[in-house]
């Protein structure tokens, strides 16, 4: 697979990984200069451990849903 949508591999990992590396660091800068954010969620995740099961899960399933229809487009295509 050479490309996705038209556009070469490389671009599109390209833009990836920095609009990944920006996010991080905005993230990162976020929890650096209110800590107590990051108290609240951490906070929450261990008072809520069903809700943050049920969400990972929720989106670990959204991802395989997404995956398996590139897969499946891919494979008709050919």
């Amino acid at each position: 697979m050479d490309e996705l949508f038209g556009a070469p591999m490389g671009a599109v990992v390209g833009v990836l990984a920095s609009i990944f590396a920006v996010i991080s660091l905005y993230l990162i800068y976020i929890a650096v200069r209110h800590p107590i954010l990051v108290r609240m969620a951490l906070r929450n995740v261990l008072r809520r451990p069903a809700r943050s099961m049920l969400i990972v899960i929720g989106l670990m399933l959204a991802t395989a849903i997404i995956s398996s229809s590139f897969t499946t487009g891919d494979s008709v295509t050919f």
